[in-house]
């Protein structure tokens, strides 16, 4: 007795050591978490500084290409597309530029004149995206990832429109970057280990990237689509997110994107990527020393523990009986009812809340009963039957049963619980709470009758009812409805409003019902929107309908009201139509 009485009180001081530690345990975490935010602002910062940087040598590349295009589109031997002349000029200045791979002239038709690199066969370059833009703009403009014709090699192209002098394009120049060049422009930016930067064109395809990773995946080919969906649908030029990179790894993207105009869609993206695992490197360190040190607190902790355990023994005894009785205070003074069987279904215990429920005022009075004594009629069997299935599953959960008042009055319960074992798994007691769900199983009752009498009215009401979701089609018709539009609500359903009515206007246009001229101008229609639009009900509008049935047209008069039915983003509009058109022709003296 006295060896359980020291193994449980060692237990409860390894708990409270437990308890000690555990704060700093959450300091230790906190911290670790704010550090490791820290490190990635820095990572952040860094990168976006690498990434700025990137676009900032993009940028004077693109400004450099377009002074040069600019001033050859000026020269007279290319605006007289002298071709001699040309081939020397642009040669000489790809010699002494080597990332050029060529300067070509073309005229307005794409065919090539001219170029620095020597002219095989005929070239037609008018497919061209860079081609297409200065046609367009009559300016500088940007291309896509291309591998040259010409110089075999991948390049970053730009254009030129090349003007007559009374105004008109008479050719475009190239200007071509050899992209295997252009890890020479980055080399003076240092990068964090393990990141990357890479330039993309407007489509999402690699142009050109300089890393310090081993293998990096090839050129020309897009980027992760995740990724580039990202970049693209974002609203702003410059952003940073977390993605996975081609490798896997978790990665902070930081993306620039670099227009030729402001108001013209970006050529060309920097995207640069640098590890979330490396920006946490140190703070995960520090993080593994600090639990290991409060690791060796804590076993240090349960020692001293322990062998104060042994000195006050008795008074821990004493703590443990006040504890009990604070628990059994809270056991009884607990909100919900709780109730104890043994293996047979009678009462070990109940608790003060039990007891205020069933209306009894002593739980003498219920200990050692059968709980199916307490049972309505009909409930007993079904207790008889599922208590042994409690005690093999040892666990319910919203089980139902209706239980006698000492008053007589009868109320619904739901019961959730558990069996106790012993350490061989044999049944001990179980332990279980219940709710008085009466309220509301009269609640469901009410709306399920409610809704019963409901479905009635729309299902029976003379007037024709239609219910519309957000694209004005038909989602339900009542039998009115179905009688107005001469068919089955299979039929109707998924339609606009005009091709269930026969309205004369509903193939006007290719598009169908709700796109001609007349459709816009359609009252039924327009008071479905407007419904939808302010969530305002519309009564008593009257609307002639021109409908063509069996090659005959035929004009109806309707009273239409509508009703908005709000649903989250499932909304719907419920429009009930009467047809006047006989009261109409006799106020007009026809019948």
């Amino acid at each position: 007795m006295e060896n359980n009485t020291t193994s449980f009180i060692n237990r409860k001081l390894y708990i409270l050591v437990a308890c000690a530690i555990f704060p700093a345990l959450l300091i230790i975490l906190y911290t670790a978490f704010n550090q490791r935010n820290l490190a990635l602002d820095a990572a952040e910062k860094e990168i976006v500084t690498v990434t700025n940087s990137v676009a900032q040598i993009q940028t004077e590349k693109s400004m450099q290409a377009r002074l040069i295009l600019q001033t050859l589109a000026g020269m007279s031997q290319v605006k007289n597309f002298s071709v001699v002349e040309c081939n020397s000029l642009f040669k000489s200045i790809m010699n002494e530029n080597s990332e050029i791979a060529n300067i070509v002239l073309m005229d307005s038709f794409g065919d090539v004149f001219a170029a620095a690199l020597p002219i095989i066969e005929k070239q037609n370059f008018s497919h061209r995206t860079s081609f297409k833009d200065a046609i367009r703009t009559k300016d500088f403009s940007a291309g896509d990832y291309v591998v040259s014709k010409m110089a075999n090699v991948p390049v970053m192209q730009f254009s030129y429109p090349v003007m007559s002098e009374d105004g008109i394009i008479s050719g475009v120049l190239f200007f071509t970057y050899n992209l295997n060049y252009y890890h020479d422009f980055f080399a003076g930016i240092k990068l964090p280990k393990g990141s990357r930067s890479v330039l993309i064109d407007r489509n999402g395809i690699r142009l050109t990237d300089f890393s310090n990773l081993e293998k990096t995946p090839e050129l020309g080919t897009p980027i992760v689509p995740e990724n580039w969906r990202e970049i693209s649908e974002s609203k702003h030029d410059s952003g940073h997110f977390l993605g996975t990179r081609y490798d896997g790894a978790e990665v902070l993207f930081s993306f620039h994107k670099l227009r030729l105009k402001p108001e013209m869609p970006p050529y060309i993206v920097v995207l640069s990527s640098s590890p979330v695992a490396v920006a946490f490197t140190d703070a995960n360190k520090i993080l593994q020393i600090n639990i290991g040190l409060l690791l060796l607190a804590s076993i240090l902790a349960a020692a001293i523990a322990k062998a104060f355990g042994r000195f006050l023994f008795a008074h821990q005894i004493e703590a443990l009986r006040e504890s009990e009785e604070r628990f059994r205070t809270l056991f009884e003074n607990a909100p919900l009812a709780y109730q104890s069987l043994d293996e047979h279904g009678l009462f070990l215990d109940v608790n003060r809340k039990w007891l205020e429920v069933l209306g009894y005022e002593d739980k003498e009075q219920v200990l050692g009963r059968w709980f199916g004594d307490l049972l309505a009629p009909g409930y007993r069997e079904h207790f008889d039957l599922n208590f042994p299935m409690f005690k093999q599953a040892c666990v319910i959960d919203g089980v139902e049963f209706e239980m006698l008042r000492t008053d007589g009055a009868r109320i619904t319960v739901s019961f959730s619980g558990r069996v106790q074992l012993d350490r061989d798994g044999c049944f001990i007691r179980t332990h279980c709470i219940f709710t008085d769900i009466s309220e509301r199983k009269q609640s469901d009752r009410m709306l399920n009758f409610a809704l019963a009498e409901l479905s009635a009215v729309y299902t029976s009401a003379p007037v024709a009812m239609m219910l519309f979701d957000q694209d004005t089609r038909i989602a339900k018709i009542n039998t009115a409805a179905a009688a107005f539009v001469d068919a089955s609500d299979r039929e109707v359903l998924g339609r606009r409003c005009g091709e269930a009515l026969l309205c004369r206007h509903r193939f006007d246009a290719q598009q169908g019902c709700g796109f001609s001229q007349d459709c816009q101008a359609c009252v039924l229609r327009q008071a479905v929107l407007d419904t939808f639009g302010d969530g305002q009900n519309r009564q008593g509008i009257q609307f002639w309908l021109n409908t063509v049935g069996g090659g005959e047209i035929d004009e109806r008069c309707l009273l239409v009201s509508t009703a908005y039915l709000p649903n989250n983003e499932d909304s719907r509009v419920l429009l009930c139509a009467l047809d006047i058109t006989r009261l109409k022709s006799i106020e007009k003296g026809l019948i």
